[in-house]
């Protein structure tokens, strides 16, 4: 029998998702539905689960922080389980293309939000992940095992940069391969590269095997693979420790790419001396000819602060 309290609590609860649903008063909304306490959570799961073809991500990311505030863990891990984005090649970790599975239908029917036989369409897509990525960063309120499987075995179907974000916080070297992977597409690198820096000087050895990949051939080099590897570099030239550098460091002094080239330099330059140093100066010089001129201020300022020109 549903009490008078209770039937009151519940159209407070149903107004509150009414103002997420249209934009409207979204703070006040998110504080009275934080106020109604566990008796939410059920609404909220249904709000969250709830498809919404016009891509407006807004109102389900209000509910996962309130389903977070109210400890509901288990709800968030069944999203972000559940999540079954259409992917495209380049999507997924290692470049390989994914075949969609078919699984049981899940408990709450049709609603759900990524069924396999109704796969969203790209503004659909883009507000679904959205939401996704709200729930991967909520569930960092528990950084346990359970939450970082679920985390790794996303990544398995779609890159998204909360997933990657919230991985970053676990610091743990065997996610390494998710962050390069990441670090080689312009939206997520942001991600990447902060979940680096936390990893530390462990993945220098990652970061510079990354900056002498050159993809898809070392011959027919894409833009993007330079930003890939000028990215990896720099990360490695601010996380290692020390005096000595690899070997590997040496050889990308030469790389066709002057940017590659000007970060190798200027990693050798303070840690050489004699016939070596010869050598980075004179790299340092031929480089001066690129006709980018903020790039060859950027030469001019290193040969200057290591006195080999005036």
């Amino acid at each position: 029998m549903i009490t008078e309290n209770q039937e009151s609590l519940n159209k407070r609860i149903n107004e509150a998702i009414d103002r997420l649903s249209a934009l409207r008063d979204l703070k006040q909304a998110v504080l009275d539905l934080e106020a109604c306490g566990p008796i939410a959570v059920e609404p909220l799961r249904k709000f969250l689960f709830t498809r919404d073809r016009s891509g407006i991500f807004e109102p389900r990311c209000r509910a996962v922080e309130v389903l977070a505030a109210l400890g509901a863990k288990e709800v968030l891990m069944d999203f972000l389980a559940r999540f079954r984005p259409k992917l495209v090649p380049g999507s997924e970790i290692g470049n390989l293309k994914s075949e969609v599975e078919i699984e049981e239908e899940p408990s709450f029917g049709k609603e759900h939000l990524y069924s396999n036989f109704d796969i969203p369409d790209p503004v659909e897509q883009a507000g679904d992940e959205a939401v996704a990525n709200a729930v991967a960063r909520a569930l960092m309120k528990w950084p346990d095992d359970d939450v970082f499987t679920l985390l790794l075995e996303t990544t398995k179907r779609k890159l998204l940069a909360g997933v990657v974000e919230a991985l970053g916080e676990y610091r743990r070297p065997e996610v390494i391969p998710v962050f390069a992977s990441a670090l080689g597409d312009d939206f997520y690198r942001p991600a990447a590269e902060n979940a680096f820096r936390k990893l530390g000087v462990q993945a220098c050895p990652c970061l510079l095997q990354l900056a002498a990949t050159k993809t898809p051939t070392p011959e027919a080099e894409s833009e993007s693979s330079r930003r890939w590897r000028r990215s990896a570099l720099r990360l490695f030239a601010e996380l290692h420790q020390g005096e000595d550098l690899p070997a590997s460091v040496c050889s990308l002094m030469t790389d066709a790419d002057p940017q590659i080239a000007l970060l190798a330099c200027s990693l050798l330059l303070p840690r050489v001396s004699g016939t070596e140093r010869e050598k980075v100066a004179a790299r340092l010089v031929d480089l001066l000819d690129n006709t980018d001129w903020l790039f060859r201020a950027e030469v001019e300022e290193l040969l200057i602060r290591y006195s080999i020109i005036q």
